[in-house]
């Protein structure tokens, strides 16, 4: 019983005890029959909020478990993080190793295009030459293996910088290779 109940049943109790009669007396029971009700009211009322206060506690308690397991896992997740990272350190490091021997082998295939496959017309062995060596036009290109000429030289082959009229050349002093003198010697 709470403390308005208690108060009804007194001025219910003082209303018995003074004999109060006639046309008030009516009013007054239906008086205390209303404030009875009320103090009913209020006190299943005041257990109900006992009620959800106890709920609110145990759900309190529930979340600030809940706050601690989340923070558990906040912080795996953030050593799952790190050792990601790590892990993709590694990687990226391993990937960009490769990325560099892949360059050094572009690089080295960059040096095979500079070279040119060429057959001997006397040994018939395939020999490689660099590309710089064909833009000399004033140097033949000799055979490694077997010494003949692959590509003669343009113009004289004793350096002697003639044209149509050459006149240093001559049997006698010069036995030529690449046919100038001789074609000059039959003019």
């Amino acid at each position: 019983m709470n403390e308005l109940s208690k108060k009804v049943a007194y001025i219910k109790g003082l209303m018995d005890g003074l004999e109060i009669g006639g046309p008030n007396a009516k009013l007054f029971a239906a008086i205390i029959d209303v404030l009875e009700d009320i103090a009913d009211t209020a006190e299943e009322n005041s257990e109900m909020i006992d009620a959800i206060d106890g709920v609110i506690d145990e759900i309190a308690d529930d979340f600030e478990e809940l706050e601690a397991s989340m923070n558990n896992l906040e912080d795996e997740l953030d050593d799952l993080q790190d050792e990601l990272d790590e892990i993709s350190d590694i990687v990226y490091d391993i990937f960009e190793d490769e990325e560099d021997d892949d360059e050094e082998d572009d690089d080295d295939d960059d040096e095979d295009d500079d070279f040119i496959e060429l057959v001997c017309p006397n040994c018939d062995e395939s020999v490689y030459f660099d590309m710089d060596m064909l833009d000399d036009e004033d140097e033949d290109i000799v055979c490694p293996n077997c010494g003949s000429i692959i590509i003669p030289a343009e113009g004289c082959c004793c350096d002697c910088d003639c044209d149509d009229d050459c006149e240093c050349c001559s049997d006698d002093e010069h036995d030529c290779e690449c046919g100038c003198c001789e074609e000059h010697h039959e003019d």
